[in-house]
């Protein structure tokens, strides 16, 4: 705060310095603004996932890269559990690649760019798209299915450690 109030001294001495205080304010507010404004900017989008995934219709289980913790999605994603086995029985899976490196870079970060990994047994790919801050894919299949934790860890977008999470139709 000092060095501010300081700066500011410099700047009010002469009407140069007013002016060019101002031109400063303003780029910085423009700065500032833009990059609040725009999700791809070092944000990870954990809303927007959510909103895209909706509410599951059966089991679902979602692949996550990076994972953090399960808590960051408790807001958007209710009555999220880790696997207590080695497999999971569910009908969907959503494998998500969250747009979070490079967030400390000059631009904006960028989803993984990465093709769907073959549907484990008894499930077929429905959907792979890429937004600004993520990318989807979901596999479904005709009736629950019991698949490893492992298999689902390696349908990950990114070589990088998976989350794996659990989500009923009553969260």
């Amino acid at each position: 705060m000092p060095g501010a109030v300081a700066v500011a001294a410099g700047f009010a001495t002469s009407r140069l310095g007013l002016v060019a205080g101002g031109v400063l304010c303003a780029l910085l507010l423009v700065v500032a603004l833009g990059v609040s404004l725009d999700d791809r900017y070092g944000r990870t989008d954990w809303r927007g996932v959510a909103e895209r995934l909706g509410a599951p219709e059966g089991e679902r289980a979602i692949v996550v890269t990076p994972y953090l913790s399960r808590s960051l999605w408790r807001p958007y994603l209710p009555g999220l559990e880790e696997p207590a086995g080695p497999s999971a029985t569910v009908d969907e899976i959503a494998v998500v690649g969250l747009a979070t490196e490079g967030g400390f870079s000059s631009g904006a970060v960028h989803p993984p760019d990465a093709a769907p990994r073959a549907a484990p047994a008894g499930f077929e790919l429905v959907e792979s798209d890429r937004e600004p801050t993520f990318t989807l894919v979901r596999y479904r299949a005709a009736r629950p299915t019991a698949v490893p934790v492992d298999v689902l860890a390696g349908l990950r977008l990114v070589d990088r450690q998976p989350g794996v999470l659990l989500q009923g139709p009553a969260s």
